[in-house]
């Protein structure tokens, strides 16, 4: 199982009931919950992630933001972008809090911690 299966199977019902109470359709949410948290790791990519956990919840989703490209996104999920860059801003602080407190999720990742994750999550 990698770490967005782990993510979903664990946040997955409250993530969806949140995007769905934010406008989203639950058709439309279960598609885009694997398609964000695939742009949230590929927005880490080249960052230094152990600061990037360290940092703010409010830093970490302005930096993740200002990494992922919400217009395609958007398109890849069938919403508009405003939704997307909303449900984005809700699944951030989310993903970020489980990869920060589940040393597991680094072993989903295929490293032994968060500092192995952090040196290897991109090579």
């Amino acid at each position: 199982m990698d770490f967005i299966e782990e993510f979903i199977g664990s946040q997955g019902t409250g993530l969806i009931d949140q995007l769905t109470g934010s406008g989203f359709g639950i058709e439309q949410a279960e598609k885009f919950l694997p398609e964000a948290g695939e742009s949230i790791i590929g927005a880490m990519k080249g960052m230094d992630v152990q600061s990037l956990l360290d940092s703010s919840i409010s830093e970490q989703t302005s930096s993740l933001l200002g990494n992922i490209d919400v217009t395609s996104l958007a398109s890849r999920v069938g919403v508009d972008t405003s939704l997307a860059h909303g449900g984005l801003e809700k699944l951030i602080p989310v993903a970020m809090n489980f990869l920060k407190n589940n040393e597991a999720a680094a072993g989903f990742l295929g490293l032994g911690s968060l500092a192995g994750m952090a040196k290897g999550l991109f090579n």
